[in-house]
This record gives C-alpha cells, structure tokens and sequence, in this order.
C-alpha cells in the first residue's frame, strides 16, 4: 500500500508541475497577445490623427478653392453685364463705328475671358499637385 501511496503522490506532483508550466504558457500567450494588441491600437490612433490632420487639410483647401471661385464667377457675371450694357449702347446709337466699337468690344472681353480661363486652368493645377501629394 505504501507504494501505491507513492505512486500516487509522485503521479499528483507531475500533475500539478505539468498544469502550472501550462498555466505559465498561457499567462505569458496571454501578456504577448495584450502587448500586441496594445501596439496595434496606439498604431490606429496615429493613422486615425494623420487622416484626421490630412482630411482638415484638404477641408481648408477645398474652402479657399469655393472662395476663389466664387470671386472669378462674381468677375466672370460683372464682365458679361458689361458687354450687355454696352451691346445696348451700341444698339441704340446704329452710328456708322457701330461694328468697328463691338470688334473692340469682342477683342476685350475675349481677352478678358482668356484670362480667366488662365487663372482656373492654373488652379487645376495646383488642386492636382496638392491632390497628388495627399493622395
């Protein structure tokens, strides 16, 4: 019976080593997976801030765009009342420089309108160059 006794203590001894070399395993699994896991969120806070910071960016871009737009449009409206009222200058006064004032006329406001054009053509570029260096 003695043997038995001692069979059975040393069977229970190897139990109790095994399961705490497994409770060792699992608590040190445990401390590498919440290490890796703190890592990968503190990795999403600073993408999320970068996104946030490149998105307020191109909001203040996207503003100053609509402002400046807005501006060339108001310019674009002006210079058309102009050509109207002095199209009805020249419509009531029929004189004989009739056709020689709207050459001039049509001379300048295409100059003008090329102008314009100019300037929003190099705005597309600069929303292109800023749109490739955020993208």
């Amino acid at each position: 019976m003695a043997s038995f006794s001692f069979l059975g203590n040393i069977t229970l001894f190897i139990a109790i080593i095994h399961r705490q070399k497994l409770y060792q395993d699992y608590s040190l699994q445990i401390m590498n997976l919440n290490r890796k896991l703190s890592m990968d969120a503190d990795q999403v806070k600073k993408q999320a801030e970068k996104l946030s910071n490149m998105f307020k960016e191109q909001r203040k871009f996207i503003h100053q765009s609509l402002i400046l737009q807005k501006k060339r449009m108001e310019g674009f409206k002006s210079l058309c009342e102009q050509y109207l009222e002095k199209l009805e200058v020249l419509r009531d006064s029929r004189g004989n420089s009739v056709a020689e004032e709207l050459r001039h006329l049509i001379a300048t406001l295409e100059i003008k309108l090329l102008m314009v054009n100019r300037q929003q053509e190099s705005a597309a570029a600069q929303q292109s160059l800023l749109d490739l260096l955020f993208s």
